[in-house]
């Protein structure tokens, strides 16, 4: 992910901080408002960050470990580099089932209704985070034709770009932090799906209930907000609906579960990459 900033500045002496374990959703952003340049999602599930200074990489290096989180943090200067054709030479079309995505500057031809364009930004959702796949893979594994679809941290738009790519003749997109908005926006005019897919700014917790039923909601984010929003979820799908859970490392997954079975959901599958869970369930 690269910011207006970071596009202006080619070459630089650059100094990585990169984070692995259990990554959570503001993890993007708190190494953004700690002064990265740029972001890049690696196919392990592993972040790395870029700063322009030694001194910013270990304050944004001590921010993250100072949340508690589970991670692994190091740091390292790379060389220096023509960032921007770098950073671009990197990011390549991610297929998922039958579906791709790609950044704008890779896009050939027509619109395609099997390709999601995404430009990488502060949204979560590249297609290169296996939480991000798996939710994706999901969803092709629920029927959307004519559904009506929420999106819950939305980030990228990306899964709710696929929900309304899938057939869905409506999805809502929710999503609290203003920079992921403001990416979600541009990548869901990319697509041209501005009448199918709207993009609300605030609390899903609060949103859900007051703009449900749906027939399918999509959430990529970390199973113990997953746990947080239940009650919501359980108000927002339509009887007989699904409900995709994914963000959920394999650890956390059993008693998130068992959570979701108590209010009543019933685990139709799970899909899994590695460390990384989505579930499945139906109201």
């Amino acid at each position: 992910m690269l910011d207006a900033d970071a596009r202006s500045v080619r070459r630089v002496t650059w100094h990585a901080v990169s984070v692995s374990g259990a990554l959570f959703d503001r993890l993007p952003s708190l190494l953004f408002e700690a002064g990265a340049a740029g972001i890049h999602e690696e196919d392990s599930g592993r972040l790395t960050a870029f700063f322009s200074s030694q001194e910013s990489a270990a304050a944004a290096a001590a921010a993250v470990l100072g949340t508690g989180a589970a991670v692994q943090v190091s740091t390292v200067a790379v060389p220096e580099v023509d960032w921007v054709s770098e950073w671009r030479r990197q990011v390549k079309p991610v297929s998922v089932g039958t579906m791709t995505i790609v950044p704008p500057w890779l896009v050939q031809g027509a619109a395609d209704e099997r390709v999601i364009v995404i430009e990488p930004g502060m949204g979560f959702g590249t297609g290169e985070h296996p939480s991000t796949r798996t939710a994706l893979l999901s969803l092709q594994r629920c029927s959307l034709g004519g559904a009506l679809v929420a999106d819950v941290g939305t980030g990228s738009g990306a899964l709710a770009i696929a929900a309304a790519r899938l057939g869905a003749r409506g999805v809502v997109a929710i999503e609290s932090d203003g920079d992921a908005v403001r990416n979600a926006a541009r990548n869901i005019s990319l697509n041209g799906l501005e009448s199918r897919v709207s993009l609300v700014d605030g609390d899903a917790g609060t949103i859900l209930p007051l703009v449900g039923p749906f027939d399918v909601v999509v959430s990529n984010i970390t199973a113990d907000v997953h746990r947080e929003l239940l009650d919501s979820y359980a108000c927002s799908v339509r009887r007989g609906g699904r409900l995709v859970l994914a963000g959920i490392l394999e650890a956390e997954a059993p008693d998130l579960l068992r959570a979701a079975i108590a209010q009543g959901w019933v685990c139709l599958e799970h899909v899994a990459e590695g460390d990384w869970w989505s579930y499945i369930l139906e109201r």
